[in-house]
């Protein structure tokens, strides 16, 4: 495999990041290469670094101005600092290179691109001249996906509705239930909805998908006391999921795999060819032992036969070992991977939930506690196994049979960030250690306005790795070390590459006493992978992983969170999702 496959690759798999810093490495050896510097550039923008991807396209656009790739990569990056920054200088500089190279080529993803940011950017007629060309040039021939999606905005921008719709519905067939595709062509109908009116007809055609996320009850353990979920009510539950999925029209779901109503729920989702996102909270193994088993072979047959079929995250693959803040975790993964899916398609989740209005017992990760997690400004519908049967109301709570000593270390669900000083490579050797110990200082100094001081905070050199109990504590800092990095002089200074890199992660970490420094030790799996985390990460930019993400989408509406690709760790890490995080602007 090539150098240029070997970053396509990586690209192609939503490897933004280790592709960037592939490509970066190959370019210095084939400086001449466009195809690496055009990759580059792709990738930074994919990895959230706008205006980094477009400073370095620039000067390769203005040698090859006649190629539609390099045109088409830095017309959409103007696009997106236009959507990021609301400028119309960038919407007009979009649509001038768009333009410039539907002249000279007659390509017409860039034809249509310089159409749409001509309506965008105020010139509406120039959007209709240049939408006539397109269709002069692709209606007389048998058309993909794309050239048909492109076909139905060209007769948009002309207002001819009835013939937007016609080539709109062949690239809504063509797509199926490719929902990347789908989203594509509803957020540029969505964008253009801002500058022009879409008619309902349209927009209906690319109407996102309903996402709903479950929370519910297992069956009843064959040691309950009192009746919650019994088994001979499993056929109601099932036929009333299947009733509300098929009322919210539920196209995408989000859910665990216990035995009981988890299943049913996904098993109802896989019967209307709906995508099922599973996760399960810490080891199969230990999962199946005490959320499936116990219910019998069938419930464990019905198990592994949708787990032989779909995909599966764990929001933790260590063992269970009693902690119940690994189902908590779970549950904040599950809403937040929800609404964060949901915010791609500018809408809301709604949460389907199985529960007993007479048992209000809040475990630590049950179903009662978890439903009282859900967003009060989110739809929420319920089943209430109650009205299947004649509960028998007990003043008894259940009590769960413990597996391990209370005397030992539990995990807690923590907040932690990594950092490095990257750019030394770049410092006189003798000014590096000063630098380093200048940084670092600044950072005590922000760790001084925290109202919510860090549980642990371990430096070795130029990396560090803290800990908190606070989420919100967490983002402040990180806030604060980058406003550091962007406010110092490092110009003056002669460092002008020096910067942090930065990756967040939430998980159950263990807190153990170092014995000699009686200090707070985290330790686990998730203390290693956010010491991955920045590795690969671009320096300036806060990223975070799958996990923070989600909670973080869950609990505050105050940052951006774009998905930014897939991170590769190590071998005993695997892989995360990582999404780029940064503050709202305030209009």
């Amino acid at each position: 495999m090539t150098e240029i496959q070997l970053i396509e690759d990586l690209f192609n798999k939503a490897r933004y990041l280790e592709a960037h810093n592939l490509a970066e490495e190959f370019i210095e050896e084939n400086d001449s290469n466009i195809r690496i510097k055009q990759l580059l550039a792709l990738c930074l923008s994919k990895s959230g670094a706008a205006r980094e991807a477009k400073d370095f396209l620039e000067p390769v656009y203005q040698q090859q101005k006649s190629d539609p790739e390099t045109a088409g990569i830095l017309g959409g990056i103007y696009k997106e600092l236009f959507k990021q920054q609301q400028d119309t200088a960038y919407a007009m500089s979009s649509r001038d290179i768009y333009f410039q190279n539907f002249q000279e080529t007659n390509n017409y993803y860039t034809g249509i691109n310089a159409a749409t940011m001509s309506v965008i950017a105020g010139d509406a007629r120039k959007g209709r001249e240049i939408a006539q060309g397109i269709i002069d040039t692709l209606k007389q021939k048998e058309n993909d996906l794309w050239e048909n999606a492109t076909l139905g905005e060209a007769f948009l921008l002309l207002k001819d509705t009835p013939k937007a719709k016609e080539y709109y519905s062949k690239a809504r067939e063509m797509a199926g239930i490719d929902w990347g595709k789908v989203n594509s062509i509803y957020a540029q109908l969505w964008l253009l909805n801002h500058y022009m009116t879409i008619p309902s007809e349209v927009s209906d055609i690319f109407s996102p998908p309903n996402i709903v996320v479950f929370i519910g009850h297992m069956i009843d353990h064959p040691d309950r006391k009192s009746p919650r979920f019994p088994s001979e009510i499993e056929g109601q539950v099932k036929e009333h999921i299947q009733d509300k999925l098929q009322s919210l029209n539920a196209q995408i779901g989000y859910s665990s795999l216990a035995c009981g109503s988890d299943i049913l729920f996904v098993e109802s989702l896989l019967e209307r060819n709906a995508e099922a996102n599973i996760y399960l909270p810490f080891d199969k193994d230990d999962f199946i032992e005490t959320s499936v088993s116990f219910a019998g072979s069938d419930w464990e047959r019905r198990f592994k036969d949708i787990l032989n079929n779909k995909d599966v995250k764990f929001t933790t693959e260590e063992p269970y070992l009693g902690d119940e803040v690994l189902f908590t975790f779970l549950g904040q993964v599950l809403y937040g991977s929800a609404i964060l899916r949901s915010s791609t398609f500018n809408t809301k989740p709604s949460l389907i939930t199985v529960s007993s209005a007479h048992d209000l017992q809040k475990k630590e990760g049950g179903t009662r506690a978890m439903i009282d997690e859900w967003p009060p400004s989110y739809p929420k519908v319920n089943i209430d196994v109650d009205s299947f049967y004649q509960p028998v109301i007990s003043t008894e709570s259940e009590q769960d049979q413990e597996l391990v000593d209370d005397k030992r270390i539990k995990r807690r669900l923590l907040y932690l960030m990594s950092a490095e000083i990257s750019g030394l490579a770049q410092v006189d050797e003798e000014k590096a250690p000063d630098l380093v110990m200048k940084v670092w200082g600044k950072i005590a100094d922000s760790l001084k306005e925290l109202l919510i001081e860090p549980l642990s905070m371990q430096v070795w050199g130029e990396q560090f790795v803290s800990v908190f109990s606070s989420m919100r504590a967490l983002v402040d800092f990180a806030g604060k070390m980058t406003d550091f990095m962007d406010d110092f002089d490092w110009e003056g200074s002669g460092m002008p590459d020096v910067n942090l890199k930065l990756g967040l992660h939430a998980g159950p970490v263990y807190l153990g006493i170092n014995p000699i420094t009686q200090r707070k030790v985290p330790y686990g799996i998730h203390y290693s992978k956010v010491k991955e985390l920045q590795r690969v990460t671009l320096p300036g930019l806060v990223y975070a992983s799958e996990q923070f993400a989600a909670i973080l989408a869950l609990k505050s509406q105050d940052y951006n969170i774009d998905h930014v690709g897939l991170m590769k760790l190590s071998d005993q890490l695997g892989s995360t999702e990582i999404y780029r995080i940064s503050r709202k602007r305030i209009v």
